[in-house]
């Protein structure tokens, strides 16, 4: 698993408080719930976070 100390996460500019945050990171996707304060993160391939944005523009 990787660390995600230092990376900078990011929201949807249309997103309210209760949302997802993501960011970069060296081979990975880092994705946290902001209501935690980014305390649980889940760690997505980049193949796999491709796939999740190329379904969502259908």
């Amino acid at each position: 698993m990787t660390t995600f100390h230092g990376v900078e996460f990011r929201t949807s500019s249309y997103s309210t408080d209760d949302c997802v945050a993501v960011a970069p990171a060296p081979g990975a996707i880092a994705v946290a719930d902001t209501k935690t304060g980014h305390s649980d993160v889940i760690e997505i391939s980049p193949t796999a976070w491709d796939t999740f944005l190329s379904a969502l523009t259908r």
